[in-house]
């Protein structure tokens, strides 16, 4: 997470070196790895990358299929710059990665196997390429996919579609991008581990499309959807896929969430499954950040909270006690936070 003074900290697992504190070792309370500059961050499976003011990119951890872009497949403990500078935004996929510079041009770097950078070639880029020339204004990096939207609504996505997440009724890969809908797309998620894809309307409403197995769309079942699905008809704000669940925030602050629960990362109590959206947090939630099997969020007075699976500590609250219900990590001054695989 960055609070607001620009600095980055970090927790929980560690074994490649995705915290950037120069070790393996696991972090079961927050440890600050940058002190200043920081203005974004994302998280993949055993990788991690941040943004700064300067609209530089960097990056650390697992170098897996070139996935931290330097250029190389080694391991990186410690933060490696990437880009210099003109970048905005990042969404790390499960082992690919994705940014938007200040133009609107859409960049990956790493695995390519499936599609999933949507640029014909299926071997790995260990260095940034260009995917879209300009337009793109909100992206996301699935498991294996990859969905993005362009200034005129838009929505399109590029990699596997075995589960449907990509809405394209086929069970096969695309390799390079097709449009999912025609229109008056406002904002998405994938998330990094996940086979599932979420995406909001410009009238506030949610919809879901791909793997259902434990809920995680939302629709009251566990059917996959070949065909995107209307979960909530409006008030949504923000949305984000966890591998097997999913979480959204509505205008008045209330934070919701459905599908696996196994290790209370929904943070409803309990450990119950939920095929549709239940309540979590009643108002004051301004950012979420579903990972694995946990969760993040943010409220309006910068207190960082977390749930679900702590066995690494990565919930940041000294133990390595699963929560079912949310736990403060952080008092005051959090300002953005990412959770990986």
């Amino acid at each position: 997470f960055v609070k607001k003074d620009g600095s980055l900290w970090a927790m929980g697992y560690n074994n490649y070196g995705q915290l950037g504190d120069g070790t393996g070792t696991i972090r079961r309370t927050p440890i600050k790895v940058v002190d200043s500059g920081v203005a974004n961050v994302a998280c993949g499976t055993f990788s991690s990358y941040f943004s700064k003011v300067d609209g530089s990119l960097w990056a650390m951890g697992h170098n897996g299929y070139g996935r931290l872009g330097d250029g190389t497949t080694a391991i990186r403990r410690e933060p490696v710059k990437v880009v210099d500078a003109n970048v905005t935004t990042i969404s790390a996929g499960e082992s690919h990665c994705l940014f938007l510079k200040t133009e609107g041009s859409l960049w990956g770097m790493g695995m390519a196997s499936a599609g999933q950078l949507g640029n014909l070639n299926s071997s790995s880029q260990m260095v940034p390429i260009k995917l879209v020339d300009a337009n793109v204004t909100a992206f996301a990096g699935g498991f294996r996919h990859s969905v993005y939207v362009k200034s005129d609504g838009t929505l399109w996505g590029s990699g596997t579609n075995g589960s449907g997440e990509l809405g394209l009724g086929l069970p096969r890969n695309y390799p390079q991008p097709v449009k999912m809908v025609d229109a008056n797309v406002s904002g998405l998620q994938a998330g990094s581990t996940a086979n599932h894809s979420l995406y909001l309307k410009s009238d506030g409403s949610l919809w879901g499309v791909g793997e259902n197995s434990s809920g995680q769309l939302g629709d009251g079942n566990t059917t996959n959807r070949s065909s995107p699905v209307k979960v909530v008809d409006a008030n949504v704000s923000a949305v984000f896929a966890g591998i097997y669940h999913s979480l959204f925030l509505k205008t008045d602050g209330s934070l919701w969430g459905m599908g696996r629960n196994n290790y209370g990362q929904l943070g409803d109590g309990n450990t119950t499954n939920r095929t549709s959206p239940v309540k979590v947090v009643d108002a004051n939630v301004s950012a979420v950040f579903a990972g694995m099997y946990h969760s993040l969020f943010l409220k309006t007075d910068g207190s960082l909270w977390a749930m679900g699976q702590n066995n690494y500590g990565q919930l940041g609250d000294g133990n390595t006690t699963n929560r079912t219900s949310p736990v403060k990590v952080v008092d005051a001054n959090a300002s953005a936070i990412a959770g990986g695989g």
